[in-house]
């Protein structure tokens, strides 16, 4: 403004200073605004990550007693293929393929009971017995 040497040349300045300053304020307003509409997503956003932190504690700990329960359960399992293992060595091995033969036959699922070298099986569909020599 120092420069200005018409009447003229100071109004367009001052005018110019104007729009800034009006500018500013607009702009000044919309971050107040925008600061008082962040208010509450900010309590929401630290609520979420409450409850994050503790779903994470929970399926922590859910973890920690399936783990607890797999090897629980993994134990079992070695102990009666052990037990399993013992069980066929006194088994005549014919009497053992018949049986796996059976065993196989129903998926898995059969009981088989093995008298004077007939097998004796009831299904799990009928529920019949049936014998197999």
């Amino acid at each position: 403004m120092l420069t200005t040497k018409t009447n003229e040349q100071y109004r367009a300045f001052q005018n110019e200073i104007e729009f800034c300053q009006k500018e500013i304020r607009r702009l000044e307003d919309r971050i107040l605004e925008m600061m008082a509409e962040s208010e509450p997503l900010d309590k929401n956003v630290k609520a979420a990550e409450a409850a994050l932190k503790e779903e994470k504690a929970q399926v922590e700990a859910e973890k920690g007693l399936a783990r607890e329960r797999t090897a629980v359960d993994r134990k079992a399992a070695s102990e009666l293929q052990t037990e399993r293992a013992g069980v066929v060595k006194e088994v005549t091995p014919a009497t053992y393929q018949q049986y796996e033969r059976v065993r196989k036959g129903r998926r898995g699922i059969a009981v088989a009971e093995v008298v004077e070298g007939a097998a004796r099986h009831a299904t799990s569909s009928c529920g019949r017995n049936t014998t197999r020599t």
